[in-house]
């Protein structure tokens, strides 16, 4: 049931590669990157939590609709892949077991309509949620559904 789920959800994937940059993708995707880390500070912090309580979300939710809407801004397109980590840890017994049990979490945000911000975590929300119902480990989910593989772009999600 959950492969069904993926295969329609992810079906006509849209076109565009992610956010415009201003540097050209290379031909095949090399896997060098960085990370830049930034710590909120206590006043955005606070922000972030009062408006993910005004929408009924967790923080999270909040910060990945802003981070939908950057990206939106940045490359212009309204339907986006975006791949976050997800701890993994489902149930109760899983909690005391050593071991790496992260998965990636495909989220298809439709940016179309100029969403407000409520309406966009709105959206982002329900596709959260959808993909913490239907997971299926990351490379399974290449497997049975990214038939075809662009070398240059990473597979199903266009940017992290």
């Amino acid at each position: 049931a959950a492969l069904v789920h993926w295969r329609t959800r992810l079906a006509d994937p849209p076109a565009g590669s992610g956010p415009r940059t201003d540097r050209m993708r290379p031909a095949v995707q090399d896997l060098t990157g960085g990370v830049r880390g930034r710590r909120l500070n206590d006043g955005l912090a606070a922000a972030v939590r009062s408006v993910s309580l005004d929408q009924g979300v967790t923080p999270y939710i909040t910060l990945l609709a802003a981070y939908c809407a950057l990206v939106r801004r940045a490359g212009g397109d309204t339907d986006l892949l975006v791949g976050s980590p997800w701890a993994g840890r489902e149930r109760a017994e899983d909690e005391e077991v050593v071991g790496c049990f992260v998965n990636t979490l495909v989220h298809r945000v439709d940016l179309s309509g100029d969403p407000t911000f409520a309406e966009l975590t709105g959206r982002v929300r329900e596709s959260v949620l959808a993909a913490v119902e239907h997971q299926v480990p990351f490379d399974r989910l290449v497997g049975e559904v990214a038939r075809e593989r662009d070398p240059a772009l990473p597979p199903l999600v266009r940017t992290t």
